[in-house]
């Protein structure tokens, strides 16, 4: 008869986060890669800081979710990734009107789908009155790029792809500036 063979993904190596992070915690290169196996928080008043060359793989439908500060101190020569764990579709980073000002820089992300309420966060990064600035971001191999709402974004030297038909950006009743990006459309 027939042999078949099932391989299973164990996490092994680095660290697994999920629940709700309260005061300021950093994500470094020695605890990378970070498994987010259940939703996230960045509880108002909170901080995290994802320093240059970390990776984090999100479980199938997991959230990023922002009440306080995100900080992604990618570089050029070490961006920060995030991606689907195998390339499952999580969900998106979505900044639910924080206080203060999240920067993200030199990060990719991929296998998006939409925040945590798909209406008020319908993008893989969604903002309702928050102020981002983003730059040196790649983000592909998603369902809608980016989505504001109130608040400000500033976009910088950014490569957005769109791979269904819809809005690489869309902002409403906020202010958006973009320098220097490149909005690639599908082929539909």
């Amino acid at each position: 008869g027939e042999t078949f063979l099932v391989a299973k993904f164990v996490l092994d190596a680095g660290s697994r986060v999920g629940g709700t992070l309260e005061g300021d915690v950093r994500f470094t290169p020695a605890g990378s890669p970070y498994f987010i196996l259940s939703d996230l928080l960045v509880s108002s008043g909170a901080s995290l800081t994802v320093e240059e060359g970390v990776s984090l793989f999100m479980a199938e439908g997991a959230q990023l979710r922002v009440k306080g500060t995100l900080n992604i101190e990618g570089s050029e020569e070490a961006p920060v990734t995030m991606a689907g764990i195998d390339e499952v579709r999580w969900g998106g980073v979505s900044f639910e009107q924080t206080s203060t000002t999240s920067t993200l820089s030199h990060l990719t992300v991929r296998h998006t789908s939409r925040g945590v309420d798909p209406i008020t966060y319908p993008a893989g990064i969604s903002g309702l009155d928050s102020d981002v600035v983003i730059e040196f971001l790649t983000i592909d191999e998603g369902l809608a790029p980016l989505f504001f709402r109130g608040g400000s974004l500033i976009l910088r030297d950014s490569y957005i792809h769109i791979p269904v038909t819809g809005d690489g950006l869309n902002v409403k009743q906020g202010q958006a500036q973009t320098i220097r990006c490149v909005f690639l459309g599908n082929s539909a």
